[in-house]
């Protein structure tokens, strides 16, 4: 006689795992789990550090070229956005578990590779009406620039001063006035730092017609 634990164990599985419908616009993310105590174990240059931003593009290039059905990538510091437009030939089937698994493990895999000991990704999967794609990317671009500029003035005083009293100094503080403190303290116009670092960086994935000669 057949036993109906098969059958009754895939059950519980697939209770909890999402598919999203095809044709639907999703977003991926990884984020950089426990980067803070990573950069600093490593000794990154605060707040920016050319080698660390190098690693973080070449993940990303690396998780953008196998999300096959990923459009745009977009990179900022310790996370990576995809946009997956809509597909009647989803990638992976549009299994969020799957997705965000993979693609988490992808991106931790191609960041160990480079850095030489292990981190971890974590990743989320979701989708969004068309005419909120725009709006993601502008909110996460929002997200780096308020970074920014808290990371500049954050290190700046606590250069000077202690970490504890730059997090006391800036407590309560605007983006307005955080952008002011720096112009007057320290002579540091943020619109003068690198694109990049204000708003991150993007990549996209473009068809090409090339001729054979």
């Amino acid at each position: 006689m057949n036993s109906p634990r098969p059958e009754r164990m895939r059950n519980y599985e697939q209770s909890s795992e999402q598919v999203l419908p095809r044709n639907t616009h999703i977003i991926a993310r990884v984020d950089g789990h426990n980067f803070s105590t990573l950069t600093d174990d490593h000794e990154f240059s605060k707040p920016f550090d050319p080698s660390f931003e190098q690693m973080m593009n070449r993940t990303a290039m690396e998780v953008f070229e196998y999300c096959t059905g990923a459009e745009v990538a977009y990179v900022q510091s310790d996370e990576i956005s995809l946009y997956i437009p809509a597909s009647d030939e989803p990638f992976l089937a549009n299994r969020t578990q799957k997705m965000a698994s993979l693609l988490a493990s992808y991106a931790g895999s191609k960041f160990t590779s480079v850095l030489g000991e292990p981190v971890q990704f974590d990743g989320r999967v979701f989708m969004v009406p068309k005419s909120e794609v725009l709006d993601y990317f502008i909110w996460r671009q929002e997200d780096a620039w308020n970074n920014c500029v808290h990371s500049v003035a954050f290190f700046e005083l606590a250069d000077e001063t202690s970490r504890g009293h730059a997090h006391e100094r800036l407590q309560g503080m605007s983006l307005d006035e955080k952008q002011e403190f720096l112009f007057q303290e320290f002579n540091i116009n943020v619109n003068d730092i690198p694109t990049h670092r204000k708003r991150g960086a993007c990549i996209k994935r473009e068809d090409k017609k090339i001729p054979i000669e």
